[in-house]
């Protein structure tokens, strides 16, 4: 008698079909928690880049902006005797990272040198992608508060 070792044909497309079926059940899921997690990960780089701008403000000694210009976030500031601007580190693009649009309710954020915020009203912040979105308020001191 031969002793056989291995599944058979049968066995292994039933296993294949049963990874199948549940690989298509958790794809959705999988997706939403990924669109989420995006959004999650925008809103959190718009809030780096906020901190990064007021301590920029405190260190050097100047005013700083914060400017949205499409989905991208950057930081200039200029300094005060030459006037050159100067980008503080990297501009954030939103959509190519994370896959998200970024809407401000104005187009940049002042920090004086005590990093205070200079504007009059509180500026809201949305991320969006997809069906999910979330926001971040500054109040008129330049305050994350939300």
């Amino acid at each position: 008698m031969m002793n056989r070792r291995g599944f058979t044909l049968i066995e292994l497309l039933i296993v294949v079909g049963l990874i199948g079926a549940l690989a298509m059940l958790a794809a959705p899921r999988l997706a939403r928690s990924l669109g989420r997690q995006s959004v999650r990960g925008a809103r959190d780089a718009v809030a780096g880049m906020h901190a990064t701008a007021r301590a920029a403000a405190v260190q050097r000694g100047r005013s700083t902006q914060l400017v949205f210009t499409g989905n991208t976030v950057l930081i200039l500031t200029r300094h005060p005797v030459t006037g050159v601007l100067d980008t503080v580190g990297e501009p954030a693009d939103l959509m190519s990272r994370y896959g998200a649009t970024l809407n401000a309710s104005r187009s940049s954020l002042q920090f004086d040198p005590r990093g205070l915020g200079t504007e009059g009203s509180a500026t809201t912040i949305t991320v969006t992608r997809g069906p999910y979105s979330e926001q971040l308020v500054i109040n008129m001191w330049g305050r994350l508060v939300k």
